[in-house]
């Protein structure tokens, strides 16, 4: 991460403060990176020793995984190490790392922090990494001196508003295991106040408010996260707000992100489903980009059912819905769909039915349109650009527009940018010696 030192001595430290060995943490580490990231590691106690001697640095999911096992963050310094005891030094520290958090969200954030502190110190104990006892009553003081109530007056609801918009924006290009939690703890403290009767106008828009952002946990949870058990929850909680506010948007909003999970489970069927009923919420006139849209996704995942033929023609579909459309009458948070990501949409369409030429044009175009702060989606269309050089036999320039998406990955974590990257990687492993592909096995491993 740019900017950010590693600290050889301070993970040193914490290793003999818990009264570990090197294996110790190495075992534990392999461990957690089964239960986190799911995929095997082949870390070992002469790695451990490398990297508290600073003859090497930890790359990027060895970082995150010393995070989870010494309860920090992967590349801070010393001065928020947690001890094992509830002492008034640790409550302030954990006080300070909520500091940038909303007052509003700070009763809902204790709450989930408590939660969540359990659940990994039992994780742990049961790894022998952690001893036990000390934490819970951190969470508890924390609790003791944050259980004040949040009402539902004019200014609340509106500053809940303001925050909905604000992790819209910062969706794009923010890390998502940062934002996942702030955008739980408001839905978190929306839903409390949602339970109490409201004005009816004031209802309305705390509930506008509450599905625009469970939308985006949805989102957060299966396209960056890989958790498609807890975006199904959310996509629900989305559809039961559209029906109470009979926003057709919201709810083919809801419906079309909702395709991606049975299509991520090869249940193309019932993704197609969810398709259907999209295109039935998507009126045509002023909202025939949310129309052009549910074509788009209609045709992803009949690409990925390998139905080239038909995923074009939903394709350009999509193409004809949107001509002459404007989104001047969508509501703010329908960012996610625009004619730069309309391109990336075809270009991977082409991509898949084998128009090689016709791809590169689309996707060249996608990816010079998408605006700057758009590093997610960015990373997903110059992957797919890489496959098009590698297609068109460019193996160089296939590794380094590959490359390019992994530096935009770097920026903000993206699981959908990344299985597309490791995808093109496996496409390019009958060249594995090749310096362009050794090049390119560096960045992943950075990342």
């Amino acid at each position: 991460m740019a900017g950010q030192t590693y600290d050889a001595a301070g993970w040193r430290q914490l290793r003999q403060e818990r009264g570990l060995t090197q294996q110790d943490v190495a075992d534990a580490l392999c461990r957690l990176a089964r239960v986190h990231e799911q995929r095997g590691v082949g870390v070992n106690a002469d790695m451990v020793s490398k990297w508290e001697r600073g003859q090497k640095k930890p790359s990027a999911i060895y970082r995150r995984l010393l995070g989870l096992l010494f309860d920090r963050a992967p590349a801070t310094s010393r001065a928020l190490v947690p001890t094992v005891s509830a002492d008034a030094s640790m409550v302030e520290s954990v006080e300070q790392r909520l500091m940038g958090f909303d007052p509003l969200l700070r009763p809902a954030l204790a709450e989930m922090w408590k939660d969540e502190h359990v659940k990994r110190r039992s994780m742990l104990q049961m790894m022998g990494a952690l001893p036990i006892g000390g934490i819970d009553g951190v969470a508890e003081a924390m609790l003791a001196q944050w259980n004040q109530k949040v009402a539902a007056t004019p200014e609340t609801v509106s500053r809940l508003t303001e925050l909905a918009d604000d992790y819209q924006r910062l969706y794009h290009g923010a890390e998502p295991t940062k934002l996942i939690t702030p955008v739980r703890a408001f839905l978190r403290t929306a839903r409390r106040l949602l339970s109490a009767p409201l004005d009816l106008e004031l209802r309305v828009t705390l509930l506008s408010a509450y599905g625009q952002v469970g939308l985006l946990a949805g989102r957060l949870s299966f396209f960056d996260l890989h958790d498609a058990s807890a975006a199904r929850g959310y996509f629900a909680i989305v559809m039961d707000a559209a029906r109470e506010l009979e926003d057709r948007v919201l709810a083919a909003a809801a419906l079309g992100h909702m395709s991606f999970v049975p299509a991520g489970e090869r249940n193309f069927d019932a993704a197609l489903d969810y398709v259907r009923r999209t295109r039935r919420y998507a009126e045509r006139g002023e909202a025939s980009m949310v129309a052009s849209w549910s074509s788009a996704v209609e045709s992803e995942i009949l690409s990925q059912a390998n139905k080239a033929t038909a995923a074009v023609d939903a394709i350009e579909r999509a193409c004809t819905d949107a001509e002459g459309a404007t989104a001047g009458n969508l509501p703010c948070w329908f960012d996610f769909y625009d004619g730069a990501r309309l391109d990336g949409f075809r270009g991977y369409a082409l991509l898949q039915a084998g128009r090689t030429d016709e791809a590169r044009i689309a996707l060249e175009n996608g990816v010079s349109g998408l605006p700057a702060h758009a590093v997610k989606q960015r990373s997903v269309l110059l992957a797919d650009l890489a496959t098009v050089h590698l297609h068109l036999s460019d193996l160089e320039q296939a590794c380094r527009v590959a490359g390019l998406s992994l530096t935009e990955l770097s920026h903000a974590g993206y699981a959908t940018g990344s299985d597309r990257v490791r995808q093109f990687r496996a496409e390019v492993e009958p060249w594995h010696q090749h310096r362009a592909v050794r090049h390119l096995d560096e960045q992943l491993a950075g990342v």
